[in-house]
């Protein structure tokens, strides 16, 4: 369940009238609810959110701020703050189409919902180290406005399989 200092920030802020605050919080116990594994319940509250939003003429796209992983999940996450732009990434012609396309998908997602389709929900990127994966997941979270967690596999895997299976369970 949510911390009651989140349930006392979202009751301030609302008080306040700082909306912006209210969905951040909110937002952040999403978060909180997905890394427990209550993965139904944080997108029922991304949903309300973004209806809310909505409904309030703000914008989906406010930039929310995550705290950086901690107990567990420490050493297989790193967070990180995009700031690399989608123009500093050398694509090729046909990558650049399809990134492009799947970021329309995503904006346009309500409507795709409302016309009985789904957007594209994941991507695989494939290559030897430094091809720029990890610099164009950065890039598309950026465009998105979306935080960025990055796995470090070499923690992940271990050559015990039930471990291994528990670290991925944490993810």
């Amino acid at each position: 369940m949510s911390n009651a200092k989140q349930i006392l920030a979202m009751l301030r802020s609302r008080a306040e009238g700082d909306d912006a605050q209210f969905y951040s919080i909110a937002l952040q116990v999403a978060a909180s609810e997905a890394r427990q594994g209550h993965r139904d319940t944080a997108n029922e509250l991304r949903s309300a959110v973004d209806a809310a939003r909505g409904a309030g003429g703000v914008k989906a796209s406010i930039p929310v701020s995550f705290a950086a992983p901690r107990g567990d999940l420490e050493g297989l996450l790193d967070y990180r703050d995009p700031v690399v732009d989608l123009q500093d990434v050398v694509l090729s012609a046909s990558v650049s189409e399809r990134l492009n396309g799947m970021l329309l998908q995503q904006r346009k997602r309500d409507w795709l919902r409302e016309h009985g389709k789904v957007p594209s929900r994941s991507l695989l990127f494939v290559g030897p180290p430094g091809s720029g994966k990890t610099m164009t997941a950065e890039a598309i979270a950026g465009e998105l406005k979306l935080p960025l967690f990055i796995i470090r596999l070499e923690t992940l895997i271990t050559r015990y399989m039930g471990e291994t299976a528990a670290k991925l369970r944490l993810v």
